[in-house]
């Protein structure tokens, strides 16, 4: 059985070329979700999702025919994991035991800091903001990923 992977060779070992990969920025109220082209060199904003489980995660797996998932590890600023980790690794192991795909944990410090930063320049409203934050920075945590992925 496939479980969560933090070796980003291990983890690029079990893709499968020409099918998209599926990033969440994991919230305890909301799941941000972004995704690759089927070449693994554009990342796309999707959409934000309530967070019950993994139940409508499931429709967009399915849908896009994903072939891994790379979920945002939100580590404090000296590299030490918090309590959110904790969250995030269990929902990850989760995602496995449901769709048994690899999940690689990606550093996601200051992805939403820097979602809300790109957001604030726009002229949305407050509830746009907060609304887009989510499926933005699931877009930067893939972004990071593709970035690093490059080169091993």
């Amino acid at each position: 059985m496939i479980h969560t992977i933090e070796n980003l060779e291990s983890f690029k070992s079990l893709l499968e070329k020409g099918k998209p990969l599926l990033a969440i920025d994991y919230g305890t109220k909301y799941l941000g979700i972004a995704k690759t082209d089927n070449n693994w060199i554009l990342s796309i904003p999707l959409d934000v999702i309530k967070n019950d489980g993994t139940s409508q995660i499931k429709k967009t797996i399915e849908t896009l025919n994903i072939c891994g998932i790379i979920m945002g590890l939100p580590l404090q600023m000296d590299g030490f994991e918090g309590e959110n980790c904790e969250k995030v690794r269990k929902f990850a192991e989760k995602l496995v035991q449901d769709f048994n795909l690899p999940i690689y944990l990606q550093d996601e410090r200051l992805t939403t800091k820097a979602a809300q930063y790109f957001l604030n320049q726009s002229n949305l409203s407050r509830e746009q903001k907060n609304f887009l934050d989510n499926k933005l920075a699931a877009s930067l945590i893939l972004e990071s990923f593709l970035q690093v992925a490059k080169f091993v």
